[in-house]
């Protein structure tokens, strides 16, 4: 190997420098806090397993960004983690009742076999909060906030002007899939057309939709609703569109008008995007789905949905709805000023030392009794004896 070769790592994996790493601790620190104040429960899931085991539930998305090994003890396959959430479910499966409502969080390393995004790296530190057990908006709406409030959480700064704005972008999978249920559209053509939604390529689908010889009714459909997105008053055009959907669609479309009103009376400064057709997240979705955007970024920083499907492969079934998002991403917009570290020189006594650190200083205790120690420890300031005291002084004085 030559031996600049040493120092590579492979293509979309990111280590953690000093001080990087501080201020993302800190962040992690700070957010499952605050999702510990609302009741949620910290796990820590495994970051490989048993493919059987990691793939109930899932669709074939997470599958293919499932990193797999074999398993030098028992020859079995393995797969590194690409997404947590199918980890929870079989936790709260395992630890919960079909009457109780769970709340669990988590900011934990996932692996993915290709980036998400062009600019994504493979590793990253997934974080996020999740709700078993209840089917309901009180529960969407609770992951909602939850989610807006992380962003503000980790996009605080010195002044409220400098923050950045947050777009909420909401769906409902049930729209679409009500529509392709409905005119008994096969699971390929479904899968074809996600594609061609997530795109937004009108072109394409129309294009698509004459090949396959659909009916004219569910041409106009679909090519109406692909140009559904925007402000609220796109619900209505959908619902015009819709008059004569199965009543569950139209049951999806006023679920998002509710879910838009409450964002816009808890979250005044959000903006509301809502999207008719849209397709984000897992396939494992089942419901309502959203996707939060810095007005900075082009992708969103972070994304969600209800899922009440994902637990029935481990005998539970229930209601669950979370969101997710890439904590090393959000970590970007904090201010971090590098560490408070303290210099000690060899002659301070232990005493002393521990006194400071219960204090909450770090404290740096200089084993060479180096002439530049302080400033080869990297310290901003020093433990000096001043008559019989010692005192904490910063070393520019």
């Amino acid at each position: 190997m030559v031996e600049s070769n040493r120092w590579m790592l492979p293509d979309g994996v990111v280590e953690l420098t000093p001080p990087h790493a501080r201020r993302i601790e800190l962040l992690r620190r700070k957010l499952l806090d605050h999702y510990y104040s609302y009741g949620y429960k910290q796990v820590y899931p495994p970051l490989i397993e048993y493919l059987e085991t990691l793939f109930v539930g899932v669709g074939e998305d997470v599958q293919l960004q499932t990193i797999k090994v074999a398993d030098q003890l028992t020859g079995r396959t393995l797969g590194f983690r690409a997404d947590i959430t199918p980890q929870v479910a079989r936790i709260a499966a395992r630890s919960g009742s079909d009457t109780m409502v769970q709340r669990f969080c988590y900011s934990e390393t996932v692996l993915n076999a290709v980036p998400e995004h062009l600019l994504s790296a493979r590793t990253q530190l997934q974080t996020g909060a999740e709700i078993y057990g209840h089917k309901g908006i009180e529960s969407d709406t609770e992951i909602l906030s939850l989610m807006i409030r992380t962003l503000e959480i980790g996009t605080e700064k010195k002044s409220a002007s400098e923050q950045s704005s947050i777009t909420v972008g909401l769906g409902h999978v049930g729209i679409i899939q009500g529509i392709l249920d409905h005119y008994e559209v096969s699971d390929q053509m479904k899968t074809r057309l996600e594609s061609i939604f997530q795109r937004k390529a009108v072109p394409e689908l129309e294009e698509y939709l004459e090949t396959e010889g659909a009916p004219q009714q569910l041409q106009s459909v679909l090519v109406g609703l692909i140009k559904l997105h925007g402000s609220h008053e796109v619900l209505g055009q959908a619902k015009t569109l819709l008059l004569d959907a199965p009543k569950e669609v139209l049951a999806a479309i006023d679920y998002l008008s509710e879910i838009g009103n409450y964002i816009s009376s808890c979250h005044a400064g959000v903006k509301i995007y809502f999207d008719a057709c849209g397709f984000r997240g897992y396939h494992y979705h089942t419901g309502l789905v959203f996707a939060a955007y810095l007005e900075d970024l082009y992708e969103p920083i972070a994304q969600g949905g209800r899922y009440d499907a994902i637990g029935s492969g481990f005998g539970a079934g229930q209601g669950a709805t979370g969101f997710s998002m890439n904590l090393l991403t959000l970590a970007r917009y904090q201010e971090f000023n590098g560490y408070k570290l303290v210099y000690a020189a060899p002659s301070v006594p232990d005493d002393i030392l521990s006194e400071f650190r219960q204090k909450g200083h770090s404290i740096v205790k200089d084993f060479m009794a180096q002439t530049n120690g302080a400033e080869a420890l990297g310290c901003t300031h020093q433990l000096i004896l001043r008559g019989d005291q010692w005192v904490l002084e910063s070393i520019d004085g």
